[in-house]
């Protein structure tokens, strides 16, 4: 990387929490699988892959991407059912 994240940059890359639970159809069935990140020089670009139990209870794999600031605020949702 070209930057020195802060803590809370790497809480969000880790974690994938910029990811809206309560949105979901069973929000207690909430898995985090995988968190991504690229360094964009000024921003990074995070996804995060997740499953969760869908409106017939099958659990499906989504993910969900942002841009965040080099200190972890998320700027923008790119995608996210």
């Amino acid at each position: 990387m070209t930057q020195i994240l802060k803590a809370s940059a790497l809480l969000v890359i880790l974690s994938g929490i910029f990811v809206d639970v309560q949105a979901m159809n069973d929000p207690y069935s909430y898995e985090h699988v995988k968190t991504s990140y690229w360094d964009m020089r000024d921003h990074l670009v995070v996804r995060t892959t997740f499953r969760g139990a869908n409106g017939f209870g099958v659990v499906i794999t989504d993910a969900a991407k942002a841009r965040a600031s080099l200190d972890g605020k998320i700027l923008k949702i790119l995608r996210e059912k």
